[in-house]
């Protein structure tokens, strides 16, 4: 199994973590760490790759096509929809470009 997961830096409290779960997609955290919930649900040589470098560009992009974009968009999501989804795009980048947000590219095999 591979997948990208988006999460809160480790290490975080206070206003910083809670900014970091405002910015990120809904339920960034886990109660533990991924090799730990993979591990206990019987998978097996985990590889876990910051990919917060290509998360961050990604972000970026979509940011500056949205912007780029606007004219367009904006009809389709309505004003407000559209300026509120303009907003989250800036707090997410700006929690990626600030280190509390991160992506990793999580490889695992079914044990057995």
């Amino acid at each position: 199994m591979v997948f990208h997961v988006i999460a809160v830096a480790e290490g975080l409290t206070g206003a910083d973590r809670s900014r970091a779960i405002e910015a990120g997609p809904p339920v960034p955290t886990a109660e533990a760490d991924y090799s730990t919930l993979l591990s206990a649900a019987g998978f097996d040589r985990i590889r876990i790759r910051d990919d917060t470098a290509s998360y961050r560009k990604t972000a970026g992009a979509w940011l500056r096509e949205w912007e780029q974009n606007a004219d367009d968009l904006e009809p389709l999501f309505g004003s407000q929809g559209f300026w509120d989804a303009h907003a989250r795009r800036l707090e997410a980048v700006d929690a990626i470009e600030g280190g509390l947000l991160e992506r990793y590219l999580i490889a695992s095999r079914a044990g057995g």
